[in-house]
């Protein structure tokens, strides 16, 4: 399956391990201060600065409908990458960030997996049957998406969630923690983030 990492404006400190590196906008310079040369750039290009001869620009009009990272996606999709690794996304404005959370879901409807990778935290949209390999005492996080979201059932973690409904009215999803190497969440109505937080250093 062909993978690419995404890059948008906010520094992060995680390992990049994909090779296509794809930045929005002034993601640029964020990877380059990294040592991760992007082999695109997306974006109205109002903050990406010194973009170095060979790589490709796909550049927008700053009046548009979409924000850099969103386009960054579209790109991607468009260049047959099935698989998209996203960095740089939880710093900043906060509206940023909530809607950078988004990307995942965004992603989804265009039939690609897609992975927020924070410095602590890896974060994963699902409405469905949905596996991760963890470790035991990671915590692990379901924050309805929209609306409400039925679990119907849940395997590794520490407290079990058995036909419940989540809405966005309580907070009954947060820190759970695994107890098994593997946790799975199986969903039959509704969508919600998964959020994977490490308890050491990745």
């Amino acid at each position: 399956m062909k993978s690419a990492a995404i890059v948008l404006n906010y520094d992060f400190n995680r390992k990049i391990t994909e090779e296509d590196v794809i930045a929005a906008d002034g993601g640029y310079n964020r990877a380059v201060a990294r040592g991760y040369m992007p082999k695109v750039v997306v974006g109205d290009l109002d903050s990406a600065k010194d973009i170095a001869e060979g790589v490709e620009i796909v550049k927008f009009n700053k009046r548009k409908d979409q924000t850099d990272g969103e386009l960054a996606i579209k790109y991607a999709v468009s260049a047959g990458y099935r698989k998209l690794y996203i960095y740089g996304a939880s710093g900043g404005r906060m509206d940023h960030v909530l809607y950078n959370m988004r990307l995942i879901a965004i992603a989804a409807l265009m039939g690609v997996k897609c992975v927020i990778c924070g410095d602590e935290f890896d974060a994963y949209y699902a409405n469905s049957t949905f596996e991760l390999s963890v470790k035991k005492g990671d915590l692990i996080s379901l924050v309805p998406y929209q609306g409400k979201v039925h679990i119907m059932s849940t395997e590794g973690l520490g407290y079990e969630i058995n036909d419940v409904e989540l809405d966005m009215f309580n907070t009954v999803g947060v820190s759970n923690f695994a107890i098994a190497d593997k946790i799975t969440v199986k969903i039959d109505k509704g969508d919600a983030l998964i959020f994977h937080v490490f308890q050491e250093e990745v």
